[in-house]
């Protein structure tokens, strides 16, 4: 028997759960939920949707839902659910289903689970409301269950508490057995008896132990519901260290390496949890995510130590970005956690040896005390669409506590490397084009770096993956072209980010044009490279069989006709001692 295993039986009906999921709600937290009060306390993976096909009405209202059903796109669409259907129809017969009906049993609420048991390994559980569709499940889990039998598994039947529970138990290993029952027109399976059993004691109980009473799902469940204008139509949690822990049962070297990470102070991250809304007149999408972490934060996790700070956009970020994000980051801190865990699995000074030494003998400075030292916390990231190439171009901006002082720290560097370091003017400003590839014989730890054009405008220290886009940058802060923080999209992405802080300082911000950055991405798969690659393997997959039929009698047309369905999307960060929680939003475009 495997040591890391989730119930090998159970992979057919989790499957067949998760295929329901995707081709069919409102999302509400524990106190609004049926799963939360079904699933035992000690859960370590839980996601759940409060109803299928009102997550499918409302995604069909998305930018990609509506962009599906566009005209020009929709014979394509209708090629590859054809192929689809069409491969379906062997199972099909068999099940009595077919695909649209299929995907219409979903009624309600759908919950995927993982749950510790005293045998070892966890249990998976799927629960799948059905409504008045119960007649065509039933006919789902009678095919699933002859699968089973036909491969030799053995089923048995029992009673507990009035629910038929049905168990197949495996040919390979009497441990490994698959359970089903219903409840209230709800389809549950499992890969563990007597977690099913609790399940079916908890249904009418008044009061057991329960998910929601779980600490760490209550902390987060609140902290999502707090932040909430919306009900949310998925939520999600997860706890990383006990969910590892219960794989790590049956493994050793899991459990030492669980060990180490508690040494480290991982095991102060409680939970993740997060939850996602579609529709709505303003919103394509919103979403957020909670990060709980034990107070005060210690060890390897100090590396995630993020500090309010301005997020306004400075004033060389071209207007033109595909995207941007700057957050405020405590970076000596971030460093020395960084450094303690590097040593720690290496040797004692080995960071210094292999990385802070070499760093300085080659470029004449030392990388703590010269230059994270002269970091003034705030970083800066774009990306920039070069219409020449139609690549995404990178830049990073990190801002100096004393740019004069730098500058000669970055003289010091380059005499110590003139190899590496080619001087330029860009726009009337100096900067070096680093090339580490120049000398392979002198490029030492820069021989991994990227060719980069590498400048001091105002305060920050640009490195560009261009000199196009440093050239923007300059152009920009010289005034010869309106800054991004001047555009009115950011404007709105702006003020919904003053919205959802809710008078907190934001730790960071992004934003983004979808549309900028899906149009090179999309043309390359309608350009005639990508259609002679799909055309090679059509002889030897059906699926891509399927996709060259579909390229070759239903192209797809320009992205020009889709670029109306995309609206900018952005987000924030805040950090405090509940945690670090993120928002993001996408608005809808008229």
């Amino acid at each position: 028997m495997p040591a890391v295993k989730l119930g090998g039986l159970f992979v057919v009906p989790l499957a067949v759960a998760a295929m329901i999921v995707l081709v069919g709600g409102r999302a509400g937290f524990a106190e609004n939920s049926r799963a939360p009060r079904l699933l035992p306390e000690n859960t370590v993976a839980y996601l759940r949707i409060d109803d299928v096909q009102e997550l499918v009405e409302q995604f069909g209202e998305t930018a990609l839902g509506r962009m599906l059903r566009d005209p020009q796109v929709k014979p394509f669409v209708g090629h590859l659910y054809g192929s689809a259907a069409e491969e379906f129809r062997g199972i099909e017969k068999d099940l009595g289903l077919s695909l649209d009906q299929l995907a219409e049993i979903p009624q309600g609420e759908v919950c995927l689970a993982v749950v510790p048991t005293k045998q070892g390994n966890p249990a998976m559980v799927a629960m799948v409301e059905v409504g008045q569709k119960l007649s065509m499940a039933r006919k789902v889990v009678g095919y699933l269950q002859a699968q089973m039998e036909e491969r030799g598994d053995r089923k048995t039947t029992e009673t507990w508490q009035g629910a038929e529970l049905t168990v197949l138990h495996g040919a390979a290993s009497p441990k490994d057995h698959v359970v089903f029952f219903e409840r209230e027109q709800t389809i549950v399976a499992t890969s563990d008896l007597e977690l099913a059993k609790q399940i079916v004691s908890s249904w009418g109980a008044a009061k057991t132990p329960n998910l929601s009473g779980s600490s760490s799902f209550a902390a987060i469940s609140e902290q999502l519901s707090k932040a909430n204008d919306e009900d949310p139509q998925l939520t999600y949690f997860v706890d990383p260290i006990k969910l590892a822990k219960s794989i790590s049962t049956d493994n050793m070297a899991l459990q030492v390496g669980l060990s180490v990470l508690r040494l480290l102070g991982l095991d102060g991250l409680l939970g993740v949890g997060g939850s996602l809304t579609f529709g709505g007149e303003r919103f394509e999408s919103i979403y957020h995510v909670h990060v709980l972490l034990d107070s005060p934060v210690t060890g390897v996790l100090d590396v995630l130590t993020l500090r309010p700070g301005d997020v306004t956009p400075e004033v060389w970020v071209p207007n033109d970005v595909a995207t941007y994000m700057t957050m405020h980051w405590d970076f000596m801190k971030s460093y020395s956690a960084f450094v303690e865990v590097y040593d720690f699995f290496q040797d004692k000074d080995a960071w210094s040896t292999n990385v802070e030494d070499p760093i300085g003998k080659q470029f004449g400075v030392d990388m703590e005390r010269d230059v994270l030292a002269a970091l003034d916390g705030r970083i800066t990231r774009i990306t920039w669409i070069d219409e020449s190439t139609s690549e995404q171009v990178p830049l990073l901006g990190l801002k100096l506590k004393d740019a004069a002082a730098f500058r000669r720290t970055l003289g010091k560097m380059v005499s110590a490397a003139p190899s590496l370091f080619a001087k330029r003017t860009v726009a009337g400003v100096g900067c070096f084009h680093f090339s580490p590839g120049t000398e392979p014989d002198e490029g030492g730890l820069a021989g991994n770096l990227p060719d980069s054009c590498i400048a001091i405008l105002g305060d920050y220290l640009l490195i560009a993956g261009s000199e196009k886009l440093l050239e923007r940058a300059v152009a920009t802060k010289k005034g010869d072209s309106q800054p991004l923080g001047q555009e009115f999209d950011f404007k709105l992405i702006a003020s919904m980010i003053k919205r959802k802080a809710d008078g907190k300082k934001p730790a960071a911000i992004w934003f983004e044009r979808p549309v900028v950055r899906l149009r090179a991405t999309y043309e390359t798969l309608r350009s005639d490279e990508t259609k002679r690659a799909v055309a090679k393997l059509a002889d030897r997959n059906k699926a891509f069989e399927a996709l060259h039929k579909a390229m070759s009698d239903s192209p797809l047309p320009p992205f020009s006709v889709l670029e109306k369905y995309f609206g900018v999307s952005g987000g924030l960060a805040t950090s405090d001692k509940a945690g670090i929680h993120g928002v993001g939003f996408t608005y809808r475009r008229k």
